[in-house]
């Protein structure tokens, strides 16, 4: 499954399939670091897979029984491909200012 994202092969993406190390329109065999956002909505089998509960126990444990899955997303650097570079970050920059929760 995770191969049809990589290959770019899920249809109508839009926006929420791009290369995160390079121009957003370039072609899925262009791209060297893949970002696809929200697998589960594009492929419903996605919802509910072993990781995702392991990673809710984890976060449930860790942080509260009221964690909850916000958003998912794939990330594949491409084999043999230079350029991948994926710095550590922090996302909250990107989070709205008065965001209620920050547990993540």
């Amino acid at each position: 499954m995770f191969d049809s994202f990589a290959r770019g092969a899920v249809p109508d993406m839009g926006k929420d399939f791009c290369d995160m190390s390079g121009s957003l329109d370039r072609k899925p065999e262009d791209c060297t670091l893949i970002n696809a956002m929200l697998p589960r909505v594009y492929l419903p089998k996605f919802a509910n897979n072993i990781f995702e509960r392991r990673a809710q126990s984890i976060a449930r444990a860790l942080l509260g029984a009221d964690m909850t899955l916000d958003c998912d997303q794939f990330l594949a650097k491409q084999p043999a491909k230079s350029g991948a570079v994926f710095d550590w970050h922090q996302d909250m920059a990107y989070w709205p200012k008065k965001s209620p929760d920050t547990r993540t």
